[in-house]
């Protein structure tokens, strides 16, 4: 059971951007899919001589095969050893600095690291570069399809709105109507202004992607990452209005009108969340029915129902204990209890999510809340110490923050804290009596 989290993320669309690049056509991948599965586990266990000897072995018996230290270097990317594969990957470009397969996977490490810039730059170098010699024209046709799509991400990744249109105008003129290019267009022209264009690309994307947002909901959750709030209403409506008028033959899932209750809880609307959600199916998997008790959850503890929070939480952390987000809302729940045992469990929890998720500001957020609810200030100043090395101060740790700042006597950060915590974005769950005197 895995909880979304509550701010939206626009879905990128781009799969073959994203991953690892495939080193054959699929028909040899399927042909050698086993041996090339023993040698990534190979490169699992780091016996990378192996890897080489097997991957030269296989590149001089196929066709489309990259250079074998290409596709070694990919393989650690997926192992996660990224500092040896671009090690191994500026020492083949050494000796051939000008191949596209070479560009290609640094184009591909670049896109991953959000190097767009460096993205860009190996995308343009593959256009002027010399192909493997065992490549098919066909396979040749694919890569460059895949480096094109690269070169759009990497625009993207720039902002570069127009230049990321024109590559997938480009891809679209050579290849025809690919789903993911057309989110692509959607997604430039609604940064370029033009809305209800970037309406009908995502309209071609929905119509070729099984399980898609609808489009306008697409739209909405763009606007909604804008900060555009009125826009992102308009079109959940539209979304929802569009979901209503499925007929029959349409399966329905009420995928905008959930989406919207978490976009209401995200605007601060717990009241408006609840009613929509008491209106809509509870759910038909079990997921759906778990993702609705826990949504439940948070606008019955952004109202200030503590015990039914509580009562929902610790039956959805029975069933999933190792979720963070069922945890860390829990213990921020058991904190405020009356009882000392739940209190005591509220930082055993915290503290578990803390070892587990040491890399998530928002759980040692939650321990030094916990630690300062419980009367250890000391420790509850070090824990948002932590929280706050990643440069970004949500809504709520400020307001923890400014709490422990003010028990220290340090009065001017406190308010300043406050301030800072009262006209930030996003969802609180401790100033809900202030935002509603606005």
């Amino acid at each position: 059971m895995l909880m979304e989290p509550l701010c939206f993320v626009p879905t990128a669309c781009q799969a073959e951007v994203t991953s690892v690049a495939t080193f054959t056509e699929e028909s040899l991948i399927n042909d050698k899919k086993a041996e090339l599965a023993a040698v990534q586990e190979k490169v699992n266990q780091r016996d990378d001589a192996a890897a080489r000897a097997e991957l030269q072995r296989l590149s001089k018996t196929g066709i489309n095969y990259s250079d074998p230290e290409v596709m070694l270097a990919q393989m650690m990317l997926q192992a996660g050893r990224n500092v040896e594969a671009r090690q191994v990957l500026e020492k083949l470009s050494g000796q051939h600095p000008r191949r596209f397969d070479v560009h290609f996977a640094f184009a591909q490490i670049a896109i991953g690291e959000k190097r767009w810039f460096d993205a860009y730059s190996h995308a343009e170098l593959a256009e002027i570069a010399g192909f493997p010699a065992n490549w098919t024209e066909a396979h040749r046709e694919s890569m460059i399809r895949k480096m094109a799509m690269v070169k759009a991400a990497a625009c993207e990744g720039r902002f570069a709105w127009s230049d990321a249109k024109k590559t997938y105008e480009l891809l679209t003129k050579q290849w025809g109507k690919l789903p993911e290019v057309s989110a692509g267009l959607g997604r430039c022209e609604f940064h370029l202004g033009n809305d209800e264009i970037a309406l009908q690309h995502f309209e071609a994307f929905y119509e070729e992607t099984p399980g898609a947002d609808l489009p306008e909901m697409m739209v909405a959750k763009l606007f909604e990452a804008a900060q555009q709030v009125d826009q992102t209403e308009a079109y959940f409506q539209r979304a929802i209005e569009r979901e209503k008028r499925a007929n029959s033959g349409e399966q329905t899932t009420n995928k905008a009108s959930r989406a919207y209750v978490r976009w209401l809880i995200w605007s601060n609307r717990p009241a408006e969340a609840r009613r929509l959600l008491r209106s809509l199916p509870k759910g038909t998997t079990d997921a759906e029915k778990a993702e609705t008790d826990y949504v439940s959850a948070l606008i019955a503890r952004m109202q200030g129902r503590f015990d039914e929070a509580r009562d929902i939480l610790s039956r959805l952390h029975q069933a999933d204990p190792a979720s963070f987000t069922i945890g860390n809302q829990l213990a921020l729940v058991l904190v405020e209890d009356s009882d000392e045992a739940r209190r005591f469990r509220a930082l055993q929890i915290a503290q578990a999510n803390t070892r587990n998720h040491s890399e998530f500001a928002e759980a040692w957020s939650t321990l030094g809340w916990v630690q300062f609810r419980l009367g250890d200030v000391t420790q509850a100043e070090k824990s948002l110490s932590v929280a706050l090395k990643n440069g970004v101060v949500e809504r709520d740790t400020a307001y923890f923050l400014s709490k422990i700042k003010e028990k220290l006597g340090q009065d001017e950060v406190a308010s300043q804290l406050a301030e800072a915590s009262k006209n930030a974005n996003g969802p609180t769950f401790y100033l809900q009596e202030e935002l509603s005197k606005k």
